[in-house]
């Protein structure tokens, strides 16, 4: 009801509960811990990929660099050791699946 008060036509309360009338709960992932043995790894990793990634979708979104360039930007990605990443947090995953 409190956003109720500050929506004035039909088509905004409907999109209110269009939005909240949904499955999110059943796609949410549950809380994943990375092991000690890889946490380390994990968190350098992911701080530099994290920065890196978040600049370029600035620049993209900025029209700072074309499109054309997201090839370079993935292999760049790769270089970082995206796969690695994704490789411990998908153990993470399987960890928790198995419990």
């Amino acid at each position: 009801n409190y956003l109720l008060q500050y929506y004035s036509t039909d088509e905004q309360k409907e999109a209110l509960v269009n939005w909240t009338d949904n499955q999110a709960r059943n796609y949410k992932l549950p809380r994943i811990t990375i092991s000690a043995a890889n946490n380390a790894e994990y968190a350098t990793l992911r701080n530099d990929i994290q920065t890196y990634r978040d600049e370029m979708t600035i620049d993209f979104i900025k029209g700072n660099r074309s499109l054309d360039e997201f090839d370079s930007y993935m292999s760049t990605l790769k270089s970082m050791g995206i796969e690695r990443l994704i490789e411990i947090y998908s153990e993470a995953v399987a960890e928790y699946n198995s419990r």
